[in-house]
């Protein structure tokens, strides 16, 4: 009776430890891309369902950065730094520097 028991936690634990490593390779990932030009900003933006990481990948220009607004958070971040977000909601990205025409983008991670 005691092994049957045993047997039958043994198979309920990898069951979980198997529903666990299936949530996180489900992880969401996805590149936002913007750019600004004579005509003004045209932000890209990404939804998010609850905190994620933002990473500025690229941003051209003299003195050129990610301008990023999320939930909990805005402001410049600068290329190859990261920052988090609160909550679910909308990530907007923007780009900053200087130039005719300028282009920037991110990677929002959950």
């Amino acid at each position: 009776m005691k092994k049957a028991i045993l047997i039958c936690a043994a198979i309920c634990l990898c069951a979980f430890i198997g529903r666990a490593e299936d949530k996180k390779a489900a992880a969401s990932v996805q590149i936002i891309k913007a750019t600004l030009d004579n005509s003004g900003q045209h932000p890209g933006t990404a939804a998010v369902q609850g905190p994620a990481t933002v990473t500025c990948l690229s941003a051209s220009g003299s003195g050129g950065t990610c301008f990023i607004v999320g939930p909990g958070y805005s402001g410049q971040v600068a290329p190859n730094k990261q920052i988090g977000t609160s909550g679910a909601g909308t990530v907007t990205l923007n780009c900053n520097g200087t130039g005719n025409y300028l282009t920037c983008s991110a990677k929002v991670a959950q």
